[in-house]
């Protein structure tokens, strides 16, 4: 058996409004990308609460993202803010976009196959 810890930092505010900020989105679409009310996703602008759980997983991947890709912003907001929903899966969605922007650009790698079936290897 694997064992697998994903370690988070803590946040601080000046960092959850730059995300924000990268991710060109207004506060109350923030709070619904990480499925938490407008005050609370204020509350951690402010620095009076810090994100846990589910919300800190979904921000670090969607930073990850970024970081990699900055001008991927809204279209990574756009992309996730339908799954926000459904929680700390959506930091798995992050990593799905990062794969799929990953093969749109040619840089599949492995990836043998794609979503639409096999690549045609020209044989018979």
């Amino acid at each position: 058996m694997h064992l697998v810890i994903l370690s988070y930092m803590a946040w601080t505010a000046s960092e959850i409004r730059e995300l924000r900020e990268r991710l060109r989105m207004e506060p109350a679409q923030f709070a619904s990308l990480l499925g938490v009310d407008l005050r609370t996703a204020q509350r951690w602008e402010t620095g009076e609460a810090r994100p846990t759980g589910a919300a800190e997983a979904v921000m670090t991947g969607l930073r990850e993202s970024l970081d990699k890709r900055p001008e991927a912003g809204p279209a990574l907001a756009k992309f996730v803010l339908g799954a926000a929903a459904v929680g700390g899966l959506a930091y798995l969605i992050v990593k799905l976009f990062d794969v799929a922007a990953e093969k749109e650009k040619g840089g599949g790698g492995r990836g043998e196959n794609t979503p639409s079936g096999p690549k045609d290897s020209g044989t018979s």
